[in-house]
């Protein structure tokens, strides 16, 4: 945890660093179950319009991982969204290795967003960049159990 961020904050951290161990731990030694669901859209540039929406799924059991994202340091260096020679754009998520990085947690606030009714029984343990950055970055919302603090999604 860096300085400044809340007890509460670390101990939810600490619950979710577990589990995202785990996650790479399994990937780098052995097989894991994984349910993928990928999205695409298609926006028109001058309205924002969906154009074209596709979803598909896909589970199994693979031998390391099937979601990987680029490098930890080249994103924060690079940004989270790129655009392609043939002018499509790219948004990298975050895998379990960049959530767990020097560089993502030099450059992220963590916080506690309480328990809401869309979401009963969890407590979210948000990240967001820090202020002051020129790149396209991403925030988020891990959800853990507000019992167990174990990480849900």
């Amino acid at each position: 945890m860096r300085p400044g961020v809340g007890v509460a904050a670390g101990e939810f951290w600490n619950e979710a660093r577990k589990a995202l161990e785990a996650v790479v731990w399994t990937e780098r030694e052995g097989t894991l179950r994984h349910r993928i669901v990928r999205y695409e859209r298609e926006l028109d540039p001058r309205s924002l319009d969906e154009r074209r929406h596709r979803e598909s799924t896909r589970e199994g059991v693979y031998r390391g991982s099937s979601f990987v994202t680029a490098a930890p340091q080249l994103l924060a260096d690079r940004n989270y969204v790129r655009e392609t020679l043939d002018a499509e754009w790219v948004y990298e998520a975050p895998d379990a290795r960049v959530l767990l990085s020097e560089a993502f947690a030099d450059l992220h606030c963590l916080a506690v967003e309480r328990p809401h009714r869309q979401r009963p029984g969890l407590v979210g343990l948000t990240f967001e960049p820090v202020r002051g950055r020129d790149v396209t970055d991403i925030s988020g919302v891990m959800w853990l159990d507000a019992e167990t603090a174990e990480l849900r999604q």
